[in-house]
């Protein structure tokens, strides 16, 4: 199906491969490979149903929890670049790292992180406020994505004639993390262009 040119594709071809294996276990239960891959294809279509695309800067503030793993391959499916917010940060220090990444959307888990995610969203009105959750304001991304059929050949189909390309989100794994200086928007721009094109 024309999904293992890149490494996101490899591992969803995995996936399928193996989908009655248990992929995850986490307090609530467990997921197989194929629920795993049903989740980022539906979290996938919600994201993209919010404007969300190639390119966009998807900010994840959500911990260790196994929803955080199916974002980062949601995002990575539609060619968005993600960049995981650790814990214990400031919110200033929050907002200025959406700042300097140009982030376009914040995904957050409202029952741990609400009290940092608006102050954040206060100084960035800009950036888009999706939850894992019901929040006064935010738009619930679960919920959306519960919403989505299932259909992974349909997706497949629909990206035959655009980007199927999700290895730009490598970008901002390979940034620093630490330290004064970060990069700002337009060469992040210039670096996601160059590596999409590497992929094309």
């Amino acid at each position: 199906m024309g999904e293992g040119r890149t490494s996101v594709g490899f591992v969803l071809a995995a996936f399928a491969r193996h989908c009655k294996w248990v992929a995850i276990r986490h307090p609530q239960g467990e997921w197989t490979y194929g629920e795993l891959a049903d989740r980022i294809y539906r979290m996938a279509r919600a994201l993209r149903a919010e404007g969300l695309g190639r390119g966009d800067v998807v900010t994840l503030l959500t911990g260790n929890r196994a929803d955080t793993i199916v974002l980062r391959y949601m995002a990575n499916v539609l060619g968005c670049c993600v960049s995981v917010l650790y814990d214990g940060l400031a919110s200033s220090t929050l907002a200025d790292i959406l700042r300097r990444t140009g982030a376009s959307a914040l995904v957050f888990a409202p029952d741990r992180y609400a009290d940092q995610a608006l102050a954040v969203l206060d100084e960035l009105p800009n950036v888009a406020a999706l939850t894992l959750g019901e929040f006064p304001g935010g738009v619930n991304l679960s919920a959306l994505a519960q919403l989505s059929k299932n259909d992974v050949v349909g997706w497949v189909r629909e990206k035959r004639g655009g980007l199927y390309q999700p290895d730009v989100v490598l970008v901002l794994d390979e940034l620093p993390r630490t330290g004064s200086h970060k990069p700002d928007r337009t060469a992040l721009r210039r670096m996601v262009t160059r590596c999409a094109r590497l992929v094309e």
